[in-house]
């Protein structure tokens, strides 16, 4: 019997989304979209309802083009609770800032505390929205024109939200100084220098042009339906000239800046490399002594390290993850701070959808943890007498200050208003500084008082004293380390590099910083920063990049509030259908429908033939709004066996199976079924059934599995970590048949020497019971043999298999011209072993294989030879359209 493998196509792997909150929702409607906000948060859903309404003006300028459908944007108040999301049933990972999909055409975004990048995130998102609806309005020009690349999708986006990075910009000049620039056409799909190379192809065509034929260019991409013919019919060449073009354009700007790399190698020295340390995240920097320094690094998962320099290197302290996958560390918003006297470290942890402030002692190794009663926190300080902190918190779309009683364990709001604040610092036990808006404001604790100290027309980040009376200052202004002193009033020194500066601290005379450079952050350090003060170097003056006030903040809204209600609409719709004489209607139908916030999902398929019993379909509910989810799947298979002209055999399988899956943590959950399966088989001669010959069978099971997965994937599939699933089913008495199946599976990836894999499956089945279950030795298990063998040596209720796979690259690029001109790049090998073992035979085969996409489509071939003798042995080939296991 073929339960095991029923009941494993519902099992699947895959790491869970957790939900710890029941989101409450309203919304505003507009001309042309819904703003559905959390509750309390209506000051950000006015902002957002203003940045709508002005940019889908714009855009709608921009592409000559009116929105037929209102877009629906989605706010969540913070981080925690936009991870939580079920829009996309997709994990969100930290560093997606916001969303767009396409079928629904939502926008889905939340509030990061800065209200700047709120208003640029909406902008590109809302981009998205007019590319779906402009060049992908049909299901059919959506498969035809998916095609566009995502430089372009992205660097679109980009490149009409305005935001104009300057961390772009470094990253750029970065690329073409260390010679490391890949040409548009040449970049990989999940790299990030879509965004940005695709954004400066697009400022170089309105440099160079003009912002009209930019826009002309979007349009004209749609109506010659791809770039190539559109640069022609625009700019009046190939897109592969005007790329050089752009090469060129970009070299001309930035090699100039060769000198600023200079500078960086006589002021500073790199003392933890991330290329030496195979990490590219590397920030916050926090000095122990002259020989030990603690910083926050991210590889795949944040954690908190200590970097030795006598020994030069470094150990783990505090991982920001556990073992079910809960990451409790920000790498985008990192908040960890060294006590005054190096006893301890305090850091901000997010766990479970809250918020905590911990303490974390370096020598015993314990921790303690305060709860925070805010929805986000990040930048946290700590007074020199250690009785206070103060951190950043967001809660109902707001940012403000807040003051933690480190004695009394009580929580203060120091500053209720609508502007951005960050970067708080303690001057001393009564007083801190703080940027918001691009100045510097000193908080005094004890008269409660709030006065500007330093203000600029760039950007402000990260200010700290850098004397001991307090005088002078050193912050950073548009990523440019900055000292500036208060008693004279004026700029001190600024550093002049080619990367960018954060996190900047001081410790005997000497200024640590994180540092961007050959695509990764290192952390560096300026020997003695008196040296630099004392040389009479003029600060020139220079001509800022000023932005124009693009955003203003909420006024009031006097459109009505209204409370979100459940509601359904189809997510998508595929169906065709036609008359047969002999079977009579026959179609298919595939439908998915759900509620805007993707609590609620069905999905229907069909495969209709004349009679429904002769018929294929499936219907499934999911129900995802709580910490544990519920699905309900319903389906029907029906299989047709000609035996001759005038009899032939119908075999149809009936099931039912609900489903709870309760989630421990992002990679561990278990799941629990019952499964009520019903199969029949119905002989027909000359179109009528023969009554007497009808045989069923009917099975009630309980199933209970326990799924681990902590993989992490490539294009192709999983390339490292471990994938567990363990479980037993049983038939409950009222069945036809009793027996009990246990089964396990482990499938363990082992990643070395850049991107060649070692994978490893192993599996085992054992039944028992009064009517136990056989399971046979076959192709279904160790490719290379057929997928059923007569001899009764291949049946027993005891299997164990397992496969062996070597993955590596094999061919980078190919192009073909005949008979079509394809071009297939990042061809991947793979060299297997495989085996199977019932504990009466053994059967083995051995191969190679081949991995490719076509058109995003992941293509596999494999070739395998039977190691045992069979009666047809010989080289066996698989095709196939999957990824690997």
């Amino acid at each position: 019997m073929k339960i095991f493998l029923i009941l494993f196509l519902f099992a699947q792997y895959g790491k869970n989304k957790l939900q710890y909150e029941d989101f409450s929702f309203y919304y505003l409607e507009g001309d042309k979209f819904f703003v559905y906000y959390q509750k309390d948060s209506r000051e950000l859903a006015n902002f957002a309802y203003q940045t709508a309404e002005k940019t889908i003006a714009e855009l709608e300028e921009v592409f000559k083009f009116k929105l037929k459908r209102k877009i629906p944007i989605i706010i969540y108040n913070s981080f925690n609770q936009f991870k939580q999301t079920n829009i996309i049933l997709d994990l969100v990972e930290e560093g997606i800032l916001g969303f767009s999909e396409i079928f629904k055409n939502r926008v889905v975004l939340y509030f990061t505390g800065s209200y700047e990048d709120f208003y640029y995130t909406l902008r590109h998102e809302l981009v998205h929205s007019f590319q779906y609806e402009y060049y992908w309005k049909g299901f059919f020009p959506f498969i035809k024109e998916f095609l566009l690349p995502l430089w372009y999708i992205e660097g679109m986006s980009e490149y009409l939200s305005k935001r104009r990075s300057l961390i772009n910009e470094a990253i750029v000049g970065d690329l073409l100084i260390s010679q490391k620039f890949v040409p548009l056409s040449q970049l990989e799909k999940d790299s990030y220098l879509n965004y940005v190379l695709g954004e400066q192809f697009f400022i170089f065509l309105e440099d160079k042009y003009s912002e009209k034929r930019v826009w002309e260019f979007f349009r004209e991409v749609k109506r010659k339906r791809g770039i190539e013919e559109a640069t022609k019919k625009v700019f009046g060449k190939s897109f592969s000239s005007l790329e050089r073009d752009f090469e060129d354009y970009l070299k001309e700007k930035y090699f100039p800046l060769i000198d600023k790399k200079k500078n960086f190698q006589k002021e500073c020295k790199i003392v933890i490399d991330h290329k030496k340390e195979k990490r590219k995240y590397n920030v916050l920097p926090q000095v122990v002594s002259d020989d030990e320094i603690i910083y926050l690094g991210y590889e795949e998962r944040p954690s908190i390290y200590s970097y030795s320099l006598s020994e030069r290197k470094s150990k783990v302290i505090l991982k920001g993850f556990d073992f079910l996958g809960e990451e409790f560390l920000s790498f985008l918003t990192p908040s960890i701070f060294l006590a005054p006297n190096k006893k301890a470290l305090y850091f901000i942890r997010n766990e479970k959808g809250k918020v905590y402030f911990s303490k974390y002692d370096l020598k015993q190794k314990k921790n303690r943890k305060f709860l925070l009663d805010v929805d986000y926190a990040y930048d946290l300080t700590v007074s020199p007498n250690e009785k206070w902190a103060v951190f950043v918190g967001l809660k109902n779309g707001e940012n403000n200050l807040y003051l933690y009683d480190l004695e009394n364990s009580f929580l203060i709001k120091i500053t209720a208003d609508f502007n951005e604040k960050k970067n708080p610092y303690f001057l001393n036990n009564d007083s801190l500084i703080f940027v918001s808006e691009k100045k510097l404001l000193l908080y005094s604790l004890k008269e409660k008082e709030i006065k500007t100290i330093y203000e600029s027309e760039k950007n402000l980040a990260f200010p700290i004293a850098l004397s001991k009376n307090l005088d002078t200052l050193l912050f950073v202004e548009d990523y440019a380390l900055t000292i500036y002193s208060l008693k004279a009033n004026k700029i001190l020194y600024k550093s002049d590099f080619l990367g960018i500066c954060q996190f900047p601290t001081v410790f005997n005379n000497k200024i640590y910083f994180s540092y961007y450079h050959d695509k990764g952050y290192s952390i560096c350090r300026i020997d003695n920063f008196y040296d630099l003060i004392k040389e009479e170097k003029v600060i020139k003056k220079e001509v800022s990049l000023k932005k124009e006030a693009v955003f203003a903040f909420p006024l009031l809204n006097k459109k009505e509030e209204k409370h979100y209600t459940f509601s359904l609409s189809p997510d998508y719709f595929y169906g065709y259908g036609y008359f047969s004489s002999g079977l009579g209607l026959r179609g298919n139908i595939f439908l998915s429908f759900s509620d805007l916030l993707g609590n609620h999902r069905f999905m229907i398929l069909t495969d209709l033939t004349g009679m429904i019993d002769f018929s294929n379909f499936y219907f499934s509910y999911s129900y995802l709004k709580r910490r544990e989810d519920y699905y309900f799947s319903f389906f029907q298979y029906s299989s047709l066996y000609s035996f001759r002209e005038d009899t032939f055999l119908v075999i149809t399988e009936r099931g039912f199976l609900p489903t709870l899956s309760y989630p421990f943590g992002k990679f561990l959950r278990s799941d629990f079924s019952f499964f009520y399966y019903l199969r029949s088989w119905r002989f027909y001669y000359l179109g009528y059934e023969l009554e007497n010959q009808r045989q069923k069978e009917k099975f009630l099971f309980f199933d209970w599995e326990i799924v681990y997965d902590n993989a992490r994937f490539a294009p192709f599939g999983p390339i490292k970590g471990q994938r567990v699933l363990l479980g037993n089913y049983f038939t409950l008495p009222v069945s036809d048949y009793l027996f009990n199946t246990s089964y396990g599976e482990g499938r363990f990836y082992f990643p070395f020497y850049k991107t060649y894999i070692f994978a490893f499956l192993f599996s085992i089945l054992k039944s028992r019971g009064k009517d136990k279950e056989s399971f046979f030795l076959s192709g279904e298990y160790v490719r290379g043999y057929p997928y059923f063998l007569e001899d009764s040596l291949y049946f027993s209720p005891s299997l164990i298999f397992s496969k062996l796979e070597f993955r590596y690259p094999f061919i980078e690029i190919l192009k073909l011209g005949f008979p079509l001109p394809i071009t297939i790049k990042n061809i991947r090998g793979i060299l297997f072993y495989d085996f199977a073992y019932n504990f009466k035979k053994f059967i083995s085969s051995a191969g190679f294989g081949l991995r490719f996409f076509v058109a995003d489509f992941p293509f596999m071939v494999d070739f395998s030879y039977p190691l045992q003798a069979i009666e047809e042995k010989g080289w066996r080939i698989t095709f196939g359209i999957k990824e690997d296991w």
